[in-house]
């Protein structure tokens, strides 16, 4: 629509703004149902496929994954992806973040295949756009070489995690456990790769 009606628009930011904040003090059940009505709000001024809806959608998921809801997340995040998909460019990174998000919610639900696949698409998207590496190309390149361990394609993980690991300098993630996780996965490999 050209004029979004504004007076939603506002209750829409209004509404959001609260539910990140329980989400943020860890009260997800009752932010769940606020991300819900930002999500019905931006539906009824934008429609359910425009961009703006799909941050919206994006936050249900990620409340949802919060919650140990990881396979309800990935689903609503498979939609953010199509909707990504078919409205920016191929390199984008809100599509980018799209892929690492459901990636991590499919690793979390136990489906690794599919995990695999939406981590490496971030991956190659961010290698396609040759930009700087962002912090969901960080987390996907991270999650693609835990799972190509998984599955005992150790020399394909330990080639991501020595690619990925100087690119976490100076990162504050990766400062914490994050950092300590890829260095123990490093190891790991190179004890594997030895035998």
């Amino acid at each position: 629509k050209a004029q979004p009606d504004l007076p939603l628009a506002r209750l829409a930011t209004i509404v959001g703004a609260h539910a990140y904040a329980l989400m943020s003090a860890q009260q997800l059940a009752e932010a769940e149902p606020l991300f819900r009505e930002t999500l019905a709000i931006n539906e009824r001024i934008y429609g359910a496929g425009h961009l703006r809806t799909v941050v919206a959608l994006n936050n249900v998921a990620i409340c949802l994954g919060r919650q140990g809801r990881h396979a309800e997340s990935a689903a609503l995040l498979e939609q953010a992806i199509a909707i990504r998909r078919e409205k920016l460019p191929k390199d984008h990174p809100d599509l980018g973040n799209s892929l690492n998000n459901a990636g991590a919610a499919y690793e979390k639900a136990g489906d690794s295949a599919t995990a695999l696949q939406r981590f490496s698409e971030a991956v190659e998207l961010w290698r396609r756009a040759g930009t700087q590496p962002a912090q969901w190309t960080l987390r996907a390149m991270h999650g693609r070489a835990r799972l190509l361990e998984q599955l005992g394609r150790t020399d394909e993980a330990r080639a991501m995690a020595e690619e990925l690991l100087p690119m976490t300098t100076g990162n504050a993630e990766y400062q914490g456990q994050a950092g300590v996780d890829l260095r123990t996965l490093i190891e790991r490999l190179e004890s594997a790769t030895e035998r």
